[in-house]
């Protein structure tokens, strides 16, 4: 985010430059050890099991309630799931902070009209043709129409300047091969990339942050990327870029 904050206005000056702008079973099983299982006591002494009196009724009373037992075991089982839901819901906990981490915004320029976004001295903006196609959005952050194809490019110094999207943002570029086809544009590089693969003339990278005081008020310090970034418009101090943009 700090290098589209920094490429932008560079990129956008050179135009106003040009321009001006189972339970039961088991039950069962675990019966046999007092009923069928001493089928010795129940049916080997067939008079005790005729008189009704036997051992062999009796265990089986006994067998039903070991079926009772079974099914609390499936009871068990049931509750086992339930915590298993509930590791699930840790797992989206866990989600959750990943989310958080995503959040981490950039700093922009603050408007409350498309007014508030033109440039000093810019002639005509704002307006509906490139340069002065800046508005204010909802979110009361400026955005840029940028260009809408090669025609809005030139008419200036840089005529081999070319209409491209960087970051999604259409936008003229003067394109290169080497850093020598840069000389135009001091201190930058043929280091750009645009969308489609094309190369431009573009500011070297700043290198990774350290300190707050590296992201030159737009921003505070990752120090774990190197990246500056915000979390509320307090982080984000600069000139031009006042308001922090939440991704």
């Amino acid at each position: 985010m700090r290098k589209l904050t920094f490429i932008l206005p560079l990129t956008l000056s050179i135009p106003f430059v040009l321009f001006g702008c189972g339970g039961d079973d088991t039950g069962s099983d675990s019966g046999t050890d007092t009923s069928t299982g001493d089928t010795g006591d129940g049916d080997g002494d067939s008079g005790d099991g005729d008189d009704g009196d036997g051992d062999g009724d009796g265990d089986s009373g006994d067998g039903d309630g070991d079926s009772g037992d079974g099914d609390g075991d499936p009871g068990d089982g049931d509750g086992d799931s339930g915590d298993g839901d509930g590791d699930s819901g840790d797992g989206d906990g866990d989600s959750g902070d990943g989310d958080g981490d995503g959040d981490a915004g950039y700093c922009a320029m603050g408007c409350v009209e498309d007014v508030d976004c033109c440039p000093d001295g810019a002639v005509d903006c704002p307006g509906d043709e490139y340069p002065n196609n800046w508005s204010c959005s909802v979110e009361g952050v400026c955005e840029f129409g940028g260009c809408a194809s090669d025609d809005d490019c030139v008419g200036g110094l840089l005529e081999t300047q070319e209409c491209h999207a960087v970051a999604e943002q259409p936008t003229c570029l003067a394109l290169c091969e080497a850093d020598s086809d840069c000389l135009l544009q001091p201190g930058t590089t043929c280091s750009g990339v645009a969308d489609d693969d094309t190369t431009y003339c573009a500011a070297p990278e700043d290198p990774p942050c350290e300190a707050d005081e590296d992201c030159g008020g737009a921003g505070i310090c990752n120090f774990d990327t190197g990246e500056c970034y915000c979390d509320a418009n307090e982080d984000c101090t600069a000139d031009g870029a006042d308001t922090c943009v939440m991704n």
